[in-house]
């Protein structure tokens, strides 16, 4: 299940026996919660092919680099948008 915070909880994706022996991490649990929010992914159904992915992407890539396309991925399917920093837009900062 996603809590209150559109996050799902690491007991769900990888049980707490599990977690140790799969060197699960925080960082696995965070690229987990863009994945199933990317490709609508859904628990008790899609937790072994969330678990999957995520060990495959977290492997292929840049943890940097990957960390930031997880932001994006969370960001668009919370239905936000990344605002522009103020000097970005043309404002006038008073300091």
């Amino acid at each position: 299940m996603i809590n209150a915070s559109g996050h799902m909880t690491n007991l769900e994706i990888v049980p707490a026996g599990l977690k140790r022996r799969l060197g699960w991490s925080g960082f696995h649990h965070y690229v987990a919660t863009a994945i199933a929010a990317e490709f609508h992914l859904r628990r008790p159904r899609d937790r072994e092919l969330i678990r999957q992915l995520t060990f495959v992407r977290v492997a292929q890539e840049d943890r940097t680099e990957l960390f930031a396309k997880c932001q994006a991925a969370l960001a668009q399917a919370a239905g936000l948008e990344r605002s522009a920093p103020e000097e970005e837009r043309g404002e006038v900062v008073n300091g």
